[in-house]
């Protein structure tokens, strides 16, 4: 890859990417046609924001993800993890305070194993303790000091099962943020306070 194209790449994807872009010197990027890149033409989600939630199931990502790797085909449930990482960029950045909730499962040797999503510079730990077809919600709580607009997760163990050639770990059914709105209910109540 010439220099002048990594470097277009990397100015191209570091906003994006909240910083989490990097394209070494020897990078190989597989060109994907635009018909396979998995974005809905509409968007398939209420309103067109990361409130709305990424419905893993459906066969395209809403309006709002840039792009996304690591991640199966969907299928009726949703998706597998495909590797080590999941990377998911957004069109915005995400707020300062939020929750993130994750609906899914895990698959043999991921199940109780704690697994590590890092927005930016701030890394939180979940678990899944039940399969993809009995799914569980986890809400993590983020405080991320500078803008990011990309989500990380991070596959204990791979595993490749019988018959297929993907090494899967998690299985994702839904993502979705949740700003946290505690501060500005706190705020109220002192306004409300103050009025009587």
């Amino acid at each position: 890859m010439r220099v002048s194209t990594r470097e277009g790449l990397r100015s191209i994807l570091a906003p994006i990417a909240g910083g989490l872009a990097f394209v070494p010197s020897r990078a190989r990027l597989p060109a994907v046609p635009p018909d396979k890149l998995g974005i809905a033409p509409v968007d398939e989600s209420a309103g067109g924001t990361i409130e709305a939630e990424i419905d893993f199931s459906l066969p395209a990502f809403p309006k709002f993800v840039l792009a996304a790797w690591g991640l199966s085909e969907h299928e009726d449930w949703g998706r597998w993890s495909i590797g080590k990482k999941v990377a998911i960029f957004l069109s915005r950045p995400l707020p300062k305070k939020f929750r993130l909730l994750i609906t899914g499962g895990a698959y043999e040797r991921n199940l109780g194993r704690r697994f590590k999503v890092r927005i930016g510079s701030v890394s939180r730990f979940g678990t899944f303790r039940k399969q993809v077809g009995t799914p569980q919600t986890l809400s993590l709580r983020f405080s991320v000091p500078k803008p990011a607009s990309g989500i990380e997760i991070f596959v204990p163990r791979p595993t490749v099962p019988e018959q297929d050639s993907r090494a899967i770990g998690l299985g994702f059914v839904r993502l979705q943020i949740v700003k946290d709105a505690r501060r500005v209910d706190v705020v109220r109540t002192i306004f409300k306070q103050h009025e009587l």
